[in-house]
Parts: structure tokens; sequence; C-alpha cells
């Protein structure tokens, strides 16, 4: 879907590992936190400081994994549901994700139904259109046209990871500005920033970002999972549908605001909500009101 930007390296278990670890330190009373070294850890933050239940499993990508050997090599949601259910030792948890990570979170729910007590997304997967589904509302129409133009006007970066991922990966491994350049000007105009970028998205934690592309040489691995996405995933199916308890949370910087009644023809939607403040990097951005909203979400499990 429109929205995903794969500025995220080679795929790997890291954050959800040491959510899990840093949840299990706050249960038994010990204050340690998180580095402030990698995006989600800002989000991750603000959960542990108080004890959080359900677990969680916060879908992001990381940089700390090898390098995939062959195409489509790795699928995100078996890693997580392995890393949860048989490392970690939790039968069932919660799981949150923002831009690829909305469809692992997806995916996890409907391969791991019985593992999952629910899902928290940022986004929706466009759900596949058939000569029999209900006709569009007015505010499915105006949210498809959306997303044509934001395809037409911002799309082209992705266009080109679906089709020549090499060719960029070659460019901006070689070059530490090209590589700046690239993943920086999504910040600038993908975020609810104001006047000024750097004061939501500090210095430090750009080059923070930066530096793990840059250092572990993963660009490449993330351009070429938009094109094993592309010509080797199956798809989502028309008889898909996320049965899963789901809470859709929308940010009103973000590239395109699904309304509640697309959100459900693919989910099963819970919880939906419109934030204040926030874009397409909500755990950087909002962490707190992030937080907020995934607690909400997981009380209301404990209560059903």
């Amino acid at each position: 879907m429109a929205g995903t930007t794969g500025l995220e390296p080679a795929t790997s278990a890291v954050t959800a590992t040491v959510l899990r670890f840093f949840d299990d330190l706050q249960t038994r009373g010990e204050r340690l936190r998180p580095p402030k070294s990698y995006k989600t850890w800002y989000f991750v933050d603000r959960l542990v400081d108080q004890v959080s239940q359900p677990s969680y499993a916060s879908s992001s990508v990381g940089a700390f994994s090898d390098r995939p050997i062959r195409p489509n090599q790795i699928n995100a949601e078996d890693l997580f549901n392995t890393l949860m259910t048989e490392h970690l030792g939790y039968p069932t948890y919660l799981a949150s994700g923002t831009d690829i990570g909305v469809g692992v979170a997806t995916r996890l729910a409907l391969k791991y139904p019985g593992h999952l007590q629910g899902i928290h997304v940022a986004s929706v997967v466009n759900p596949p259109l058939t000569p029999e589904s209900p006709p569009l509302t007015d505010a499915e129409k105006a949210y498809k046209a959306r997303s044509d133009q934001w395809e037409e006007e911002e799309g082209a970066y992705e266009h080109v990871h679906y089709t020549r991922p090499q060719t960029f990966a070659f460019a901006l491994a070689d070059s530490p500005v090209g590589l700046a350049s690239w993943i920086l000007e999504k910040f600038q105009f993908w975020s609810d920033h104001g006047a000024d970028l750097l004061s939501t998205f500090p210095p430090d934690m750009l080059i923070d970002n930066l530096m793990i592309y840059w250092a572990t040489e993963t660009i490449g691995s993330s351009i070429r999972l938009y094109y094993d996405h592309r010509h080797i995933r199956v798809p989502f199916k028309a008889t898909d549908h996320v049965n899963v308890p789901t809470a859709i949370c929308m940010w009103p910087k973000d590239l395109v605001i699904a309304p509640r009644e697309w959100a459900e023809r693919f989910y099963n939607v819970h919880q939906y909500s419109s934030q204040t403040r926030g874009g397409h990097f909500p755990a950087w951005e909002a962490p707190d009101a992030y937080a907020h909203d995934v607690r909400l979400f997981a009380r209301s499990l404990n209560r059903s």
C-alpha cells in the first residue's frame, strides 16, 4: 500500500526482544532503560514506564541481522512469532506496527491468529476488491483518490524500489551524502515537524538512523524487500480477513488517512482513533500519544 517506506534495513526481531526484556525487568521492579539509539526504542521507553500487559511485539524491521542471500529469504511474521512464542515463552501477545510493520502485523494476524491477542496499526492494507464487494462509500472514494494522488506525487522512490533495486543499492551504499539525502527527505516531507525539522528529529537521532544503514551496509537489502514483495511474495487474497481484534491509529500528517469503513473491509476493527499531532513516524514524533493509544487498546482487550 502507499505509505510503506522501506526505510528500515534487513529484517530482524531485535526490537521485540528488547521490548520484552525491558518489560520483564520492569515487572520485577528493576529500573532500566533501552539505549536511545534506534527509533522504535523512543516508543518502547514510554511503554515500559508502567507494567505492560499483555505482552507486546513491535513490528519494526532492524539492521542487526544477516543480509539475505536469496530472494524472499525472510518472512518477518515468522521471525516475530517464533521469537515471542518459542524463545520468549509468551503463547499470546499484541503486535504493533507502522510503515512496513503494518504489513508484518497484518500477516501475523492472518497466519498466527491463535497467538495474537490483537494488532495495533498506523495504516491499513488495501483490501482486494472483487465485483461482489460492497460499493465504495464517498469517504472511501475520496481516500482512493488521495492515494492515487500520493502515488503520482510521492511514489517515484517506491516504483524504483519495486523495479530496479540494485541500481539504487550500489549508488546509496557508495555515498553517505546520497544515502542521507534519500532517507532524510522522507522525514522532511512525511512528518509533522512544523517549521523546524530538528525540533522533532534531533540531529543525533537522524544520524543514528543513517549510521545503522551505513555501518552495516544494509540499504540494499532494505530496498530489495520491495522487489521481493512485489514480484515473489504471495499477495493477499480476496477471501483474507483479519479476525483478530484490531486498533487503527491515524496520524494527521501521515501519507494518506484511511476512513474506518475502508479499514473494516479487511480488519476486525475494535478501536479507531484520530490523533491530533504526528505523521508517518509516530514512534519518534509522538511517542507518548502512540504508547497511550496502544495501552488503551490493550486494556480493552483485557476487559473483554
